[in-house]
């Protein structure tokens, strides 16, 4: 994962969903002081897309003058509402982490994707998934997907995204721990991200993905050649 320094999967969720304000605020105390390392001037820079973006007009007159003293005063203001807003950021990324906490575990998935049988977006043949998710309580949810667009990436591992991102995020909450011990950090290539499943990384990316988790992953293809197919995931420890 990005930060070697968050010991649980929250603390990173939560990193990660305040991130772009925690880097405006590291980078806003930089600023000020007119100082920073030699690997950071390359960013800091007057005319880098950074420092217009966290300044206002008046503040990045003052520093292409070079006038900390002034910007200090300016930028201590700025720095007072972005904490405030950072602390609403945490509040309301806590509260999303507690709603997919709060979900039952998985106990198995089926996921059906298939192809069109005629040429749609921008005349090219595309892809939507179907899913039955049945969780520890005993409840089960449904999802099915529109068609993906567009050409030129992996339309299945896409639409198969589609589908974890809407029925199965409690896994990152569920396996968070083997996640962020992952040293060769395949979570995050094969789909791991804290906030979504990514999309276009390939299906077995998607396999790889859930049987490192402890799932027992059967993939069944489908149709005259095998172009469509079914993708099934068992939590073996809920069998025992």
């Amino acid at each position: 994962m990005e930060n070697e320094n968050i010991k649980n999967y929250k603390d990173y969720f939560i990193n990660d969903y305040c991130y772009e304000v925690k880097n405006k605020i590291k980078t806003l105390k930089r600023l000020k002081t007119g100082k920073w390392t030699k690997d950071e001037s390359e960013f800091l820079s007057v005319d880098n897309w950074l420092t217009k973006e966290c300044l206002t007009k008046k503040q990045h007159e003052l520093f292409k003058n070079k006038d900390f003293k002034q910007l200090k005063k300016l930028v201590d203001k700025q720095l007072e509402k972005e904490q405030k807003k950072l602390e609403l950021l945490k509040a309301e990324a806590l509260e999303k982490y507690n709603k997919i906490k709060d979900l039952q575990d998985i106990k198995n998935a089926v996921f059906n994707v298939e192809w069109s049988d005629r040429r749609l977006s921008l005349g090219a043949f595309q892809t939507r998934a179907t899913a039955t998710v049945f969780y520890k309580n005993g409840t089960c949810k449904d999802f099915e997907t529109s068609w993906t667009g567009g050409c030129g990436y992996d339309k299945p591992s896409t639409s198969l995204s589609e589908v974890c991102n809407a029925l199965l995020k409690v896994i990152f909450i569920k396996h968070g721990t083997k996640i962020l011990k992952d040293k060769e950090k395949h979570y995050k290539f094969y789909a791991g991200e804290p906030l979504y499943f990514q999309y276009g990384v390939g299906v077995s990316s998607y396999e790889t993905f859930f049987k490192n988790l402890g799932y027992k992953v059967t993939y069944i293809p489908r149709g005259r050649n095998g172009e469509n197919f079914t993708m099934i995931i068992e939590n073996k420890r809920r069998r025992k």
